[in-house]
């Protein structure tokens, strides 16, 4: 963030790196000024900065180009923090009240200090995402002012590997020069703009299709219930298309052009885009797309499983992410996971 209320955010993905230019007005409304993209290369693998140069020479190229555009220098950015090793962990505290027995903001404020302080072991602790209250047992959704002997807090908390930021930082601060103003969990920006109240509380499971990983995350009673990213996304896909003899470039045309989540009975065959390549077997494409299709899915159905609440969720599946724009994706999901 610099002057005049400008609002600057990168989104370093697997396939490309976004950034985004923002002002907020009096209101708190946020209009959106400039965005550009650029090519990752290898710099991302699945979230995470791979090769540190390469992502701080894109990120400044980026910022160069988002600069021209609004006519000013950027100061700060906000960074998304994704990447494979990231998952939710519940962490619980307990607190008996004072004599008074009356829940203050004070205590709130303590408990929220102690999740915040969390170290849990071999990782770190990169945000509080979502937090339930129990004062004697029973749940509390606002519980300053409530009486009781004892309240409890049951936070959940997004960690990861220690070195996901600081290869970010490396990357931004040390070789793009440019100063973090801060991080924000990817996922729970998405879930934030994706999801309606009445989804969070009914309960769903918000699926993120990237490129490098897909992200589940699940809502129940208005909380983050689980959130975890699976090390599999549509890049896999285009490399197992590759398997078919194309270059990753043409396998990732054919997947965006031809391939689908499920086969309606169309010819078997197509012509090829590529003067210099063969017709391609449609149906061996799909066959390809659909194996590894039902290895995330296998994923998306065990990770809901784990959370406690399959079946439960009742506003179903809520997808996003570039990949999830695969044909039939949306049908083959509900046929496979019944939702």
């Amino acid at each position: 963030m610099t002057k005049a209320g400008f609002i600057a955010v990168i989104d370093l993905g697997t396939y490309k790196i976004k950034g985004v230019i923002g002002r907020k007005n009096e209101n708190n409304v946020i209009s959106i000024l400039a965005s550009e993209t650029i090519d990752s290369g290898n710099s991302i693998r699945r979230g995470m900065v791979y090769n540190i140069e390469e992502a701080g020479a894109s990120v400044r190229k980026l910022i160069a180009m988002l600069e021209n555009k609004i006519g000013q220098r950027i100061g700060k950015v906000y960074v998304s923090l994704s990447g494979q090793s990231l998952h939710t962990l519940e962490f619980r505290e307990l607190k008996q009240l004072p004599t008074s027995g009356i829940v203050t903001e004070d205590i709130i404020d303590q408990l929220n200090l102690s999740a915040e302080k969390f170290t849990p072991d071999l990782k770190r602790n990169y945000s509080v995402a979502d937090v339930e209250y129990f004062i004697d047992g029973k749940q509390e959704q606002k519980p300053v002012g409530v009486t009781g002997s004892e309240i409890e807090a049951a936070f959940q908390i997004v960690v990861g590997r220690p070195n996901l930021m600081s290869n970010i930082e490396k990357s931004i601060t040390g070789k793009a020069k440019m100063e973090i103003a801060d991080y924000i969990i990817g996922a729970k920006a998405s879930a934030e703009i994706t999801l309606t109240e009445e989804e969070k509380d009914l309960g769903c499971a918000l699926v993120d299709f990237g490129a490098g990983t897909t992200t589940v995350s699940v809502y129940k009673g208005g909380i983050l219930r689980r959130m975890v990213v699976i090390p599999f996304g549509g890049k896999n896909i285009t490399k197992d298309i590759c398997s078919l003899n194309f270059t990753e470039a043409d396998a990732e045309d054919l997947k965006i052009k031809f391939g689908k989540a499920m086969d309606k009975n169309e010819s078997p065959f197509f012509s090829s885009p590529f003067s210099s390549k063969p017709d391609v077997d449609l149906k061996e494409l799909n066959r390809v797309i659909g194996l590894r299709l039902d290895e995330i899915i296998a994923n998306i159905k065990e990770q809901i499983k784990l959370s406690g609440y399959e079946g439960k969720l009742g506003t179903g599946m809520i997808i996003t992410g570039g990949s999830s724009q695969l044909k039939n994706l949306t049908d083959y999901l509900a046929q496979k996971l019944k939702m």
